[in-house]
């Protein structure tokens, strides 16, 4: 427990603002993103936290 016992970005901040681009990419733009950081791997699980602020 001692180990992760120390002030870090919440999940919540990433990716975090310097990796922010102005522009929303178009949905096939994004879904080839995706693909890639999976492709190498596809046993690897991803989780979603979708953050709406209102």
């Amino acid at each position: 427990m001692q180990k992760y016992n120390i002030p870090a970005p919440r999940y919540t901040s990433y990716p975090t603002v310097p990796y922010w681009q102005e522009e929303i990419p178009e949905e096939n733009t994004w879904l080839d993103k995706v693909w890639h950081a999976f492709a190498h791997d596809m046993e690897i699980s991803l989780s979603l936290y979708p953050h709406v602020p209102v």
